[in-house]
């Protein structure tokens, strides 16, 4: 891999429902189930090595696991709650280069949203289909070329609230084309932006529904690099936790600096290939 272009390989097509159809964590039914379209509702991490995965994010940060190996699945907790769910490559279109966290945006209607992407130069990579344990789903590739799976929760969505250590903090999308990119999924999701100059000297488009923010787009930072969603994981201290990543057998992509509003961040690959951000600070 160049090493100054260490994101040129993150894989792009992939298998995902099919992974995921038994790979359900199993949340309490709501007594009145509540929805918040445009919220980043679940990260699955599509993996070729399950086992390498699952240990390093228990070790690194202490999720909690528990597997199903007959079936290909692990499913991760931090404190009792769902954070994620591991899960092998299945069927055809397995990648060589790697694993892929995949997020799911909240849609009020799936099937709706997969006929706007389509109809605005997306791509179905996954048709909408029922999964589960989990709900209505399917995942797409955007114009650009990023993945993200469209859900409609069966048991609705988790309430917003502010992240602990070790949860996932915010999303953000990697474009060479913001401005498009903004459109397209306004018309998918109901996203309407707001642009804002960050302290570095560089524009993010705010995506938000119903008056809530929900990610932010960034136009890419890096040359050769795929567009992609990349997940922030809130951390105690972004050093420490970047000494632990190489411990156990992570690598650094973007060593620790300092990012907008003081916080300190890292982009970081588990030792199958996953890539995400680790951020302490700046909320």
């Amino acid at each position: 891999m160049d090493a100054t272009h260490p994101y040129r390989q993150w894989p792009r097509r992939f298998m995902a429902i099919a992974a995921l159809l038994l790979a359900a964590v199993q949340a309490p039914p709501l007594a009145a189930a509540t929805y918040l379209p445009g919220k980043i509702v679940r990260a699955d991490l599509l993996t070729t090595n399950l086992n390498a995965a699952a240990n390093f994010y228990s070790q690194v940060f202490g999720w909690q696991l528990r597997r199903n190996d007959a079936e290909g699945y692990i499913d991760a907790f931090v404190r009792g709650e769902p954070v994620a769910t591991l899960a092998t490559y299945t069927g055809a279109g397995v990648p060589q280069d790697g694993s892929i966290w995949l997020p799911s945006i909240s849609v009020t209607d799936v099937d709706a949203a997969v006929r706007a992407a389509t109809g605005n130069g997306g791509k179905v990579i996954e048709p909408a289909q029922n999964v589960p344990g989990i709900g209505r789903a399917a995942v797409i590739e955007d114009p650009n070329g990023a993945v993200v799976m469209l859900l409609r929760n069966e048991n609705g969505d988790p309430a917003d609230g502010p992240a602990r250590n070790n949860e996932w903090l915010w999303p953000e999308l990697w474009t060479e084309r913001p401005d498009a990119t903004v459109q397209f999924y306004d018309k998918v999701v109901g996203y309407k932006a707001v642009t804002r100059r960050g302290q570095q000297g560089q524009d993010y488009r705010i995506l938000g529904r119903d008056g809530v923010a929900r990610a932010t787009i960034l136009r890419t930072p890096l040359a050769d690099v795929d567009s992609n969603w990349l997940l922030y994981m809130k951390v105690r201290n972004v050093h420490a936790t970047a000494r632990k990543v190489v411990k156990n057998g992570g690598r650094i992509l973007i060593p620790p600096m300092k990012g907008d509003l003081n916080a300190d961040i890292a982009i970081v690959a588990d030792p199958t290939g996953g890539v995400f951000a680790i951020q302490a600070g700046g909320e």
